[in-house]
């Protein structure tokens, strides 16, 4: 449905681009190759951007695992790693430990509060805005906010696609209200949560 209505964005999107001087938009043919050039690049990019997103993905999958590990197995953990240090360091580690299990249990206390801000605040503007399968794209948009760096750009991606089947101007308000949403959580609530924890 999108391929067979994008002649009719292209004409409603073209005038406004065209007098900001962007030549990809002066007709179809002109667009069409500006895009196979940028294919082209993105191309060669590839492996890059791959590398990127399961980075992340595996990255994010590590953390968890790890964080799982150690909290089922903290005591045990905390008593094999005092085995390699000396009476006096002891105490010294196993207090070392346990700040440091409290700091990152804070992290990952942080981290769901900021997805939860931002699936709940998604779910409204969505709301607002009349959009299609609201709740669907809040949830996803706070899951993705889990996976570092990648995850918010899988989501705006993948919101934009679904919205703009129904409308192309909802599809980009809703990028960009769900950027500037993303812009608070990671410059306001993110470090006003890090600062009380």
């Amino acid at each position: 449905e999108f391929i067979n209505l994008f002649p009719v964005y292209f004409e409603q999107i073209a005038p406004p681009l065209r007098k900001l001087g962007l030549h990809a938009f002066e007709d179809i043919n002109s667009f069409i190759a500006a895009m196979e050039k940028t294919a082209d690049v993105l191309s060669s990019n590839v492996l890059n951007v791959l590398f990127s997103i399961f980075g992340g993905v595996a990255s994010t999958i590590y953390v968890l695992s790890i964080a799982v590990f150690v909290s089922l197995e903290g005591d045990n953990l905390r008593k094999t790693l005092s085995l390699f240090f000396s009476r006096e360091d002891k105490k010294f580690v196993e207090r070392l430990w346990l700040r440091s299990e409290k700091k990152v249990g804070f992290w990952f206390l942080k981290i769901i509060i900021g997805c939860l801000f931002l699936g709940i605040a998604s779910y409204i503007s969505f709301l607002v805005l009349d959009t299609d399968y609201p709740l669907s794209l809040a949830l996803l948009a706070g899951v993705f906010n889990f996976i570092p760096i990648v995850g918010p750009i899988i989501a705006t991606f993948i919101i934009f696609m679904v919205l703009a089947l129904d409308s192309l101007s909802k599809a980009l308000l809703s990028v960009l209200i769900y950027g500037v949403l993303q812009q608070i959580e990671n410059n306001i609530v993110g470090p006003l949560l890090a600062r009380k924890f």
